[in-house]
């Protein structure tokens, strides 16, 4: 795993190239869709609101790009379907709304004040999860540790490793942020062990803090997942979600996002993902304008080499938890880690011979052929991969997990 993160790890960040369109999905967030504020042929800013929150559960989203509203329909998602979206032609100007600066300390700032920047700033989980922050920032319990999540697991992905050398600073912010809200006795960071850069200059900075404890943690996957990493800190197991046993988890670069919304006003308009894989000439830490196209990050696999895309497995995200992408349409959004191109490989698939490697990997001790086949447990699943990894029957467990997750959740709505 460590040869993998030495291709981008140590790889400053670069801008990406701006695209001339880009695409909103209104559904970048755990819960229900947002809606759209503005109309086809309307003008719109850097930062301009573009799709507000609707529903219980749900968040906001900005333009990244000055231009024109050129359509409202359905377009390519990165979990395969199609979802209502707002495309918008870039002007390459990149005009901006105003920005509210806040210069007040943190510690002396009203606790609605700062939930509310983050709220209208539209940040959520960048890890993958997505969950709205401003939600997970109002637990119906008191929280006795905070863990910062900085161990980044998954093979080739190193953009939360540039997010802690680059935007320290921002970090902390977020994370005194969420130290102001939440009251937590305890702040571990955590953070995988081949990171020493990172880590050097992150306990530098935490040494400010008197009850922030920055720990290594050996690069083993997956070691990043919420209920492991929280396990491995606090030494709490927990079943489902961590504020069971009253701890609340945030990746790095949700804190990052956090700290630029609650000083500059800054909405999530941008986040750092890795242009990586063993099928790319070159790779890159990028910071990418929200909207963007894949296709826009991979000009190499347009035009000529289009032919071959049946030989690529291109994935939004890394190589165990990742999804599959259909087309290079598909834009990148918040919870995007990074894009890989790897060599596209068949596995034919064969009967279980049970011999209970999927139970023995599993990190959150689950059954996952049972899970697989019954539905057993399926909730409890983290879909992290290792059981479809270390299947030698190559049965895709977390696949058939993800449907009975699925069929689960459909019996539960009301008809």
């Amino acid at each position: 795993m460590n040869n993998h993160k030495k291709i981008t790890g140590l790889l400053p960040t670069r801008e990406a190239p701006a695209p001339h369109e880009l695409v909103f999905p209104l559904l970048q967030h755990t819960g229900t869709p947002a809606l759209p504020i503005i109309n086809v042929g309307d003008a719109v800013k850097v930062g301009q609101l573009i799709a507000k929150a609707s529903g219980n559960v749900s968040a906001n989203i900005h333009s990244s790009v000055s231009g024109l509203v050129t359509a409202i329909d359905l377009a390519p998602f990165s979990s395969g379907i199609e979802v209502m979206s707002i495309r918008i032609e870039n002007d390459h100007k990149y005009y901006k709304v105003p920005m509210a600066t806040h210069t007040r300390p943190i510690k002396e700032t009203p606790k609605e004040f700062l939930l509310q920047r983050i709220e209208d700033a539209g940040i959520v989980g960048l890890g993958g999860k997505m969950i709205p922050t401003h939600i997970k920032l109002r637990p119906n319990k008191p929280i006795a540790e905070l863990v910062i999540n900085g161990a980044e697991c998954e093979p080739y992905l190193s953009a939360d490793h540039r997010v802690m050398v680059e935007m320290t600073k921002a970090v902390f912010t977020g994370i005194e942020v969420a130290m102001r809200i939440l009251e937590p006795q305890t702040v571990f960071i955590g953070i995988e062990d081949h990171m020493i850069d990172a880590m050097i200059t992150m306990r530098n900075y935490a040494l400010k803090y008197k009850n922030v404890k920055v720990i290594p943690l050996p690069s083993i996957y997956p070691q990043g997942a919420e209920r492991v990493l929280v396990r491995e800190l606090t030494q709490k197991r927990v079943r489902r979600s961590p504020l069971e046993a009253g701890v609340i988890a945030l990746n790095v670069s949700t804190c990052a996002a956090i700290g630029q919304a609650v000083t500059n006003g800054m909405p999530l308009i941008s986040r750092v993902i890795t242009l990586s894989g063993t099928q790319l000439e070159k790779s890159y830490n990028y910071r990418v304008r929200l909207g963007t196209p894949i296709k826009t990050l991979l000009p190499e696999l347009s035009a000529d080499r289009a032919s071959k895309l049946g030989d690529l497995r291109i994935l939004m995200g890394g190589p165990m938890m990742g999804l599959a992408q259909h087309s290079l349409d598909v834009p990148i959004i918040k919870g995007t880690t990074g894009v890989l191109v790897l060599e596209h490989t068949v596995y034919e698939t064969q009967m279980c011979i049970r011999c209970g490697r999927c139970i023995d990997y599993c990190p959150v001790f689950v059954m996952p052929i049972m899970a697989a086949q019954q539905g057993i447990q399926a909730s409890e699943c983290m879909e992290c991969g290792l059981c479809s990894y270390h299947c030698p029957s190559r049965i895709p467990l977390v696949e058939k997990i993800r449907l009975n997750k699925i069929k689960q959740q459909m019996r539960q709505q009301p008809q």
